[in-house]
């Protein structure tokens, strides 16, 4: 790796666009099913493929879990 490249700012996550009433679904059924330990597409059976994506996407830029999935303090609040 040359030294340029180490030195290149990294650009900026991208924010994911979901529908609120989706967002606001998705924490009714964590709250009714508890929250996991790793939150992944199996925690929400009722979403479509892609919409399972999104929200995992959108729980990853809000800080909620990190890149692996595992839950982080900021979402069992």
């Amino acid at each position: 790796m040359t030294q340029e490249a180490k030195t290149r700012p990294q650009p900026a996550a991208a924010a994911v666009y979901i529908p609120f009433k989706s967002l606001i679904t998705a924490a009714d059924s964590l709250k009714t099913a508890g929250v996991p330990k790793v939150l992944d597409r199996s925690a929400f059976p009722s979403f479509s493929g892609s919409m399972k994506s999104w929200v995992i996407s959108a729980h990853q830029f809000l800080a909620f879990i990190d890149p692996q999935g595992n839950v982080q303090p900021l979402l069992k609040r």
